[in-house]
């Protein structure tokens, strides 16, 4: 699990940090009205439809439908009442999302913006998360204007990433259980 957080996060660090502008939106084409559309001038075959395959409904290795996740965005991005005491959460942050893993996923997803500085919001972050037991694992910067650290606890990893970008520090934390 750790290994996938931080291969998730340098992928994130190499988008977000590369500094290069985003792509240019493809130029719009003329509409088309569905009288104007030729289907022959379609070269792809249509795939036949696949007969499905008769399935056990008994078998415990059939996924089940899945725990939904609750994602809360803007306004409605409140810490839930379970979440871990243990985790530090930035006291200026204006929180844009909260996403609760599945049920019994004990997994959290964190992110918000402030005004103050990437340093200030850094060693608030590592101070109070040591004091609250983690061990830091990995810390990468990408100059003075990204950083990621990644802590464990017991059975669990908490990655904290911060980027800091035109007077504002966006921060995103995430934990989950290694198990």
């Amino acid at each position: 699990m750790v290994r996938i957080m931080i291969a998730w996060m340098a992928v994130l660090l190499l988008f977000v940090g590369c500094g290069s502008p985003p792509p240019a939106p493809p130029a719009e084409s003329p509409a088309m009205d569905a009288e104007e559309a030729d289907p022959a001038q379609d070269d792809e075959p249509i795939a036949e439809s696949s007969t499905p395959r008769p399935v056990d409904a008994d078998s415990d290795s059939i996924p089940r439908e899945a725990p939904e996740a609750a994602v809360r965005l803007g306004d409605e991005a409140v810490l839930p009442e379970d979440f871990p005491e243990d985790i530090t959460v930035y006291p200026n942050l204006r929180l844009t999302l909260v996403s609760e893993g599945a049920e019994g996923a004990a997994s959290y997803t964190v992110a918000g913006q402030t005004d103050d500085t990437l340093e200030a919001v850094a060693q608030y972050i590592l101070e109070h998360t040591e004091a609250h037991g983690w061990d830091e694992e990995m810390t990468m910067r990408q100059g003075t204007d990204m950083h990621l650290y990644v802590f464990e606890k017991e059975d669990r990893t908490l990655s904290v990433m911060l980027v800091a970008a035109d007077g504002i520090t966006t921060v995103q934390i995430e934990t989950a259980n290694n198990g």
